[in-house]
């Protein structure tokens, strides 16, 4: 009676009499408010309590039912207008997750608030679903629970999979299977939010001295030879390979041609055919020579052989144009992936262009007002600018206005179908081409994105093109790569096999 706020926690009990509790949950209620008002120092001028305050005072307080303290309280302060107006914020991520005040409470309160909030915000920008959010907000939760983290401190790698296995123990423990939902959730949400806070140690695996020397080999590549990108990546995933095969029985420094057969031996037996087999190589063959330049290596680089090939000795796998015009209208424009599948596709069969020239592909390569498209080539460089077809202007802009995610302000003109709305690979290129010739059932040698580049110059060598407006259109440096679709050209081929040889022997 004679603590502060007497009337205040009067009035609340009266309400809560009301809505039907007992005398005994109203003495256990009235002994809540009278801890809360001492343990608070709450008195009548009013000052406003902050959300930590209370959690501190949970965790002292050893009366019954603890677990409603927190709620009680808050639910009496927030009633007299002195609870932290943070509570009640509906523009707090936290705050739209759960009404529940334990919930609630835990969100606002938790250690690394600023950083679970900014990870939050940033992944809302790039378009998660609020399903999502709440299920990343919550794992926070678990792994701060499960680190028992309370300040900026370093977690290892190994802490989280430390977590990851006990969680499995106390599954198997219990007689069921380990959750491989909470797994998956966990580690995502756990290497992510650490990482984006800056939390995360990641321990440092050494490269092999040999992995070091690709890495210096690439950027003298890039620098003295100005080898494509693509390239480039190609040479470093070859020659990595090489070297992980290479170390199991000696080094780069004592590496025999003996060695160097038995991985093209390796490399042949996985299904390489004669021409990739050549390609590989010239691969190791620049390398070496590079290698023994900085005397890391003492072979012969030009001992390697390569297996015999042919000038254009095999003919452009390529689909019929009756197939290709099936393949473009294979998915669609019913739905955003049917528009944006069918707008690459069609780009790739009219203008020939390579998988990963249309994932480069970006908005202002496309100039709406001269209706022209610049493709930037791979393996050329430089720009090429060409007459914007209508049909596929036509798609492409149903793509960007019923299909593409504007919202993120990406340059790139194809980006993934869920978030963080990225540019696609040169994978999803490849399996949205090869999907289409499955479910057609068309049956061709090569099923990716580059016979569509095959039966685009194909179909404009056998509708009379010549081999500069060929080459011109698929970006080629010389006449004699574009020269095999000459074998191709159909219509000439038939005149020839119709002349009269007879009269002429």
């Amino acid at each position: 009676m004679n603590a502060p706020l007497l009337r205040e926690r009067e009035l609340f009990l009266v309400k809560k009499q009301s809505e039907g509790n007992g005398i005994r949950s109203l003495q256990m209620t009235a002994d809540q408010l009278l801890f809360a008002t001492l343990h608070l120092s709450l008195g009548n001028e009013g000052t406003m309590v902050s959300l930590s305050e209370i959690m501190v005072m949970q965790n002292n307080y050893d009366g019954p039912k603890s677990t409603f303290l927190v709620s009680t309280v808050t639910q009496w302060l927030n009633e007299m207008g002195r609870l932290d107006p943070r509570y009640n914020d509906s523009s707090i991520l936290f705050n739209r997750f759960s009404s529940v005040c334990h919930y609630r409470m835990r969100y606002l309160t938790y250690p690394f608030y600023d950083e679970r909030y900014s990870y939050l915000k940033s992944l809302e920008v790039q378009g998660m679903s609020y399903n999502r959010l709440h299920e990343y907000a919550w794992m926070q939760i678990i792994i701060i629970d499960r680190l028992s983290l309370t300040e900026r401190n370093h977690v290892l790698e190994s802490d989280l999979e430390k977590v990851i296995k006990d969680r499995e123990a106390e599954d198997c423990s219990q007689g069921r299977p380990p959750s491989q939902k909470w797994i998956k959730t966990f580690r995502t949400v756990a290497y992510g939010w650490l990482s984006y806070a800056g939390i995360l140690h990641r321990e440092e695996k050494l490269d092999p001295l040999e992995y070091n020397v690709v890495c210096d080999y690439v950027q003298w590549a890039r620098d003295s030879k100005g080898l494509a990108e693509a390239t480039l990546i190609g040479r470093e995933r070859e020659l990595k390979c090489f070297m992980s095969f290479i170390r199991r029985k000696s080094s780069l420094i004592s590496l025999s041609l003996e060695q160097i057969d038995e991985y093209l031996g390796y490399r042949h037996n996985g299904g390489c055919c004669r021409r990739t087999m050549a390609t590989i190589v010239a691969t190791l063959r620049d390398f070496l020579r590079y290698a023994v330049a900085c005397n890391l290596c003492s072979i012969v680089p030009d001992a390697i052989k390569a297996p015999r090939q042919f000038t254009m000795e095999t003919l452009p796998s390529a689909p019929s144009w009756n197939e290709v015009e099936q393949l473009v209208g294979y998915y669609g424009v019913s739905n955003a992936r049917g528009r944006r599948n069918t707008a690459i596709m069609a780009l790739m069969a009219v203008y020939g262009m390579r998988s990963s020239e249309v994932a480069d592909l970006r908005l202002h390569d496309i100039d709406w007002n001269k209706e022209c498209i610049y493709l930037r080539r791979a393996k050329r460089g430089g720009i090429q600018a060409f007459p914007l077809d209508k049909t596929v202007a036509g798609l492409i802009t149903d793509y960007l206005l019923e299909g593409r995610n504007n919202a993120m302000g990406r340059d790139h003109l194809f980006l993934t179908l869920c978030m963080p709305y990225e540019k696609i690979t040169r994978g999803v290129v490849y399996y949205l081409v090869a999907r289409a010739y499955k479910g057609l059932d068309i049956h061709v040698r090569h099923r990716g994105g580059h016979s569509l580049r095959h039966a685009c110059a194909s179909h404009l060598v056998n509708n009379g093109g010549t081999l500069k407006e060929t080459s011109d259109l698929l970006g080629h440096r010389l006449l004699d790569t574009t020269r095999i679709y000459a074998k191709v050209d159909l219509s000439h081929l038939h005149k020839v096999s119709e002349m009269e040889w007879e009269g002429l022997l």
